[in-house]
Order: C-alpha cells, then sequence, then structure tokens
C-alpha cells in the first residue's frame, strides 16, 4: 500500500480542483463526457489545466441529486470517496458552459474541500482495502464473476461479444471490477456504494449480484425472442401449407375458397355475440380443410348458411296499446269474445310488467277454425313479424329440437 500512496503523491499535485457530478459515478479507467456550467466549477477545471490536467470527480447526495442551479452544491453534500481522473478534452458550448471528456485513474479520499480563488479544492488519500485480493473467498468469487459475465456478453444483451475475452486476461479483482461497471448500466446510489465500498469482497459481492440481475433480464428476453420466433415460424408454416392445400384443391377442381371468403365476410358484417363467432371462425376453418364432396363439408355449409341467414341484432319494438289491439281484432274476426278478451288480457299484463316475460298464448282446434289467422292479427296488433312454422305430420320431437347442429 506504500507503493500505491508514494505513487499518487509522485503524479499527483498536493490539491486538486473537485468536480461534483450529478448522476453519474466514474470509476477508473473509464471515459466519460462532463457538461460543466458552473463558473465555479469551470474556474477549477480551467486551473487543472494549467497543472497536469488532473481533478477529482465526486458525487452529489441523493438529496440534490435533483439540483442543477449553479452554487446550489454544497461541500458538505458530496460524498467523501471519488476519483481522480485526467481531463482528455475540453469543448466551449456556446451558453457559457463547457464539455468535458474525462478519464478516470483511480479511487481517492478526500478530507476537507475548501475554496481557494474562488475555486473548489481538496487534498486527498489513495483508496486502500481491508481485505487481501489473493484469498481463496476472492478468487472464487473472481471466477464465478467471470462466468457469468461470459454468458451475458455471448447474448449480447449487455455486454459486447468480444467482452468476456479482454476479461479473461485480468485477475486484478478491482481492475476487474472497474471494467465491467464502467460497462453496465446500473443506479446511481448502487455504484457509488461499490465505488466506496471497503473490502474486495463487498466489491465483488454487489457486482456479482449486478450481474445476476442483468444475466435474468437477458435470459428472459431471449425466451421471448424465441417464443416470438416459434409463433412466427408457426404462423409462416401454417400459411405455407394453407396456400399448398389450396393450389391442390385447385388442381383436383374443389376450390370452394371463394364461396367460403364469402361466408366469412358476411359472419363478419353480423354483430354476432363473442361465442357465435368463435364458432363460426372455428367452423369456417374446418370447412377450408373439408372435402368440398363430403357429408360433412354439407352439413357444416348447411349450418353456416343457417347461423348467417339468422336476423341477428335485429328486434321490433311491441306496441302495447290495447284500444288498437281491440280495433285489429274486432276488424278481422268476428265474434270470438272470450278468445279476444284473453289476448287482451294477455297483451295488458305485457305493458303492466314490461319485463319481456309473459305465458305462451295455445290456440288448440280444427283445421279452419282461425288459429293461424289470430296469430297473424296478434303480431299485427303487436307491431312484430310474424313467421309460421307448420309442423302438421310432424310425429318426432327431434324435428323441432333438432337432432344437430341446432344450436351453436
Amino acid at each position: 500500500m506504500k507503493s500505491l500512496k508514494s505513487r499518487m503523491h509522485n503524479i499527483l499535485p498536493d490539491m486538486l480542483p473537485v468536480v461534483p457530478t450529478m448522476d453519474v459515478v466514474v470509476f477508473p479507467h473509464q471515459i466519460v463526457p462532463l457538461l460543466v456550467l458552473d463558473e465555479r466549477i469551470i474556474r477549477g477545471i480551467n486551473a487543472a489545466l494549467n497543472e497536469e490536467s488532473k481533478l477529482v470527480l465526486l458525487l452529489a447526495s441523493k438529496k440534490q441529486s435533483g439540483t442543477t442551479e449553479q452554487g446550489v452544491i454544497g461541500t458538505k453534500d458530496l460524498f467523501k470517496v471519488g476519483t481522480v481522473a485526467t481531463i482528455m478534452r475540453v469543448i466551449k458550448i456556446p451558453d457559457g458552459g463547457i464539455k468535458i471528456l474525462v478519464q478516470g485513474i483511480a479511487r481517492a479520499y478526500v478530507h476537507d474541500i475548501i475554496t481557494e480563488h474562488d475555486i473548489l479544492k481538496t487534498d486527498i488519500e489513495p483508496f486502500t482495502y481491508d481485505d487481501d485480493a489473493k484469498t481463496v473467498e476472492v478468487m472464487a468469487q473472481i471466477k464465478n464473476i467471470k462466468d457469468i459475465a461470459e454468458h451475458i456478453s455471448v447474448s449480447g444483451h449487455a455486454l459486447s461479444p468480444d467482452f468476456h475475452i479482454i476479461l479473461s486476461k485480468m485477475n486484478d479483482p478491482e481492475k476487474i471490477a472497474d471494467f465491467i461497471l464502467s460497462h453496465l448500466v446500473i443506479r446511481v446510489d448502487k455504484a457509488q456504494k461499490m465505488l466506496e465500498a471497503r473490502s474486495y469482497r463487498d466489491l465483488l459481492e454487489g457486482l456479482y449480484e449486478e450481474l445476476s440481475k442483468e444475466f435474468e433480464v437477458s435470459e428472459m428476453q431471449e425466451t421471448i425472442k424465441i417464443r416470438a420466433r416459434e409463433s412466427m415460424n408457426k404462423s409462416q408454416k401454417e400459411y405455407y401449407l394453407r396456400e399448398q392445400l389450396r393450389a391442390i384443391k385447385k388442381e383436383l377442381g374443389e376450390d370452394d375458397t371463394d364461396e367460403i371468403d364469402k361466408m366469412r365476410e358476411k359472419a363478419d358484417e353480423l354483430p354476432l355475440p363473442d361465442e357465435v363467432r368463435l364458432e363460426v371462425n372455428r367452423q369456417l376453418n374446418r370447412l377450408e380443410k373439408t372435402s368440398p364432396d363430403s357429408m360433412e363439408a354439407a352439413v357444416t355449409r348447411c349450418h353456416l348458411e343457417w347461423i348467417i341467414s339468422l336476423p341477428w341484432g335485429k328486434e321490433t319494438v311491441d306496441n302495447l296499446d290495447i284500444e288498437r289491439a281491440k280495433k285489429i281484432l274486432d276488424e278481422e274476426h268476428y265474434g270470438l269474445k272470450e278468445i279476444k278478451e284473453r289476448i287482451l288480457d294477455f297483451i295488458s299484463i305485457r305493458s303492466l310488467k314490461n319485463d319481456g316475460t309473459s305465458p305462451i298464448l295455445c290456440f288448440a282446434g280444427p283445421p279452419g277454425t282461425g288459429k293461424t289467422s289470430l296469430g297473424r292479427s296478434i303480431a299485427a296488433s303487436l307491431g312484430r313479424n310474424v313467421f309460421r312454422i307448420s309442423l302438421g305430420g310432424v310425429k318426432d320431437e327431434a324435428e323441432v329440437r333438432g337432432h344437430r347442429r341446432t344450436y351453436v
């Protein structure tokens, strides 16, 4: 450690200008651009250019991290562990500020920060670790870090593909940590915590934790990519096979896609309930794959045509005017007093309840006694359409309830 102190004292002045940073932690060997607008900090940078171009970068504490006005950051708001850096380039910008390109050299402790000639300055002490870099635990952690960094590097997520090649040639724990941290995007508070870690073990543990997070993210991204690729391949395969099937049917003279497409268009235009639309689409897809000459295709086509022909979304509003109903019944039928009174009672109950539920009227009698005409009169009085379903000769209830494909 003495050689490190003496080496730093030999290459650095006694006092260095201080440059506070708001949202970035610069690690040794890392090259970072910084924007400086504070005149006092700019004077310090100009002074550093005259003295070996060295300065100290200190992160402002979290409570001040949102402040950008000049002169707001106080010396007490700066962390005591920072990075000694060298100025590589200075560019003046029109609003009076400057952009500087700096490269970190080493960690350092700072003591009292003073103002000299209106420039923030501090004396520094070389940063040292409390443990040995050659312990078995440190060496094992270095191996773990190299392994997980290689996985991330190969995936190309947060580290470049050739990153692990350079990393494999490093053995110093501090250089390994600084090299990786300079390429990772992590929270500022965690970066500062690793910058000021007092032991190699703490430094490497914090680094391994961040790499583990990046590894999980890279694994999840790779899983998402594989799923998306598989889904895309499946869709492309289905499209290719469907086109082949269509071409084969066309060669066999079984191409009925135009008819199916028209049925699909009609179904899309209808206000079908979700469960009905799902079943219709399933049956259309099935019909496309079925031979047009098969019995199954004929049944499916007939069923779909029946569904599409239904008056989906069309309804009438009942006219429950008793006087109007009585007038229509008297005009179209003579006598039948009790039957007419029952019909008017039916309409009266509908007008009072207005909930859509009511008994079903049933007229029984020999042919020609007026059952159908009474039904038409009731429909006319209510303003409804009337449909006549003849059940003459029907003996099996399945003819009414349906044998198959009656309900969707």
